[in-house]
């Protein structure tokens, strides 16, 4: 019943709640830092390269919208978004898992990020993130923290603050990267090696499992979370992260409007867009669904809002 709500209602009913609540109506007052004017790949950069991955062959409108905004976004970056078919020309014969065929596509996408980026270096994008400035800010974090990491990590998970909880929607890493490369390793280990159900369980019987966890709320299907955990527990000092926290960032906007899409929408579609936005926004699978239906209803977002100005070519 929502999606055939027309434009003007969305705005409306935004404008009231905007009123009534201001901290819906949020204005993001951070800044990203500055990215590098050249980073120099044979320093241990981060490559100007993105990588995402789709299963199905032909990517749906939505993802096709996302990829046009990372190319408007980061010119003379390396974009490439692998399918079901394509990947398997990214990884080696030798490299590619028995039993890989049959695992669920989002796992399949799990295992594919981290073999990418530990492997040839570069930028992991979800393809539901909108970029509003080029990714290379993660590297410019990077140097500045002496990290051989870039990424997320979501608050709302993360107990200790010595153990950040690390999101993998999008990161950064050199080629060979130590913690993505032990990352890479251990997630291959649950996946296959071993199996989820009896990685989990071994954790399980662990000392120290609720501290692990924290508050990662389905570990099978977060393997990813939990895993980046035990690496970072086993690592200790030598693991060297930057991390920015998801709210502040990417969820900013799900934030600020109480984490509802029909809010959402509107404060990135509709309404102009502020001077100063978040680097990202990162979309959750129903957001994505809602956002897909509403643009083929009410098309193209307007061109003074964040969404579409995100999306125009860099100059």
């Amino acid at each position: 019943m929502t999606h055939s709500l027309p434009a003007f209602a969305f705005r409306a009913v935004y404008a009231l709640l905007a009123r009534l609540r201001p901290r819906t109506a949020a204005a993001y007052a951070g800044k990203a830092p500055a990215a590098p004017a050249a980073p120099d790949e044979g320093t241990g950069a981060i490559p100007r390269r993105i990588w995402s991955y789709w299963h199905s062959v032909q990517p749906d409108a939505f993802v096709e919208r996302c990829v046009a905004n990372w190319r408007a976004q980061c010119p003379g970056f390396e974009v490439h978004v692998l399918n079901r078919q394509t990947v398997r020309d990214r990884v080696p014969p030798g490299d590619w898992p028995a039993g890989f065929e049959q695992l669920d596509p989002v796992k399949q996408s799990d295992w594919i990020r981290l073999y990418l980026v530990s492997r040839f270096g570069g930028y992991w994008l979800d393809a539901t993130v909108l970029l509003t400035r080029p990714i290379d800010w993660l590297e410019a974090m990077r140097g500045a923290q002496g990290a051989d990491f870039a990424g997320f990590y979501l608050q709302g998970y993360t107990q200790d603050a010595q153990f950040p909880v690390v999101e993998n929607w999008t990161f950064g890493a050199p080629s060979g990267g130590a913690f993505v490369t032990a990352w890479q390793r251990e997630f291959h280990h649950a996946l296959f090696e071993v199996g989820t159900a009896a990685y989990l369980a071994a954790r399980q019987a662990e000392p120290g499992w609720e501290a692990l966890l924290q508050g990662i709320p389905d570990p099978v299907y977060l393997l990813g979370h939990v895993t980046a955990q035990r690496v970072l527990r086993q690592g200790g000092a030598a693991h060297r992260l930057a991390l920015a926290r998801a709210e502040d960032t990417a969820f900013f906007y799900q934030k600020a409007v109480g984490w509802k899409w029909y809010l959402l929408y509107p404060r990135l579609c509709l309404v102009p867009a502020d001077a100063e936005v978040p680097p990202l926004v990162k979309l959750r699978g129903g957001e994505r669904r809602h956002f897909a239906q509403l643009f083929a209803r009410h098309g193209e977002p307007g061109s003074d809002t964040l969404w579409g100005r995100a999306c125009r070519p860099r100059k």
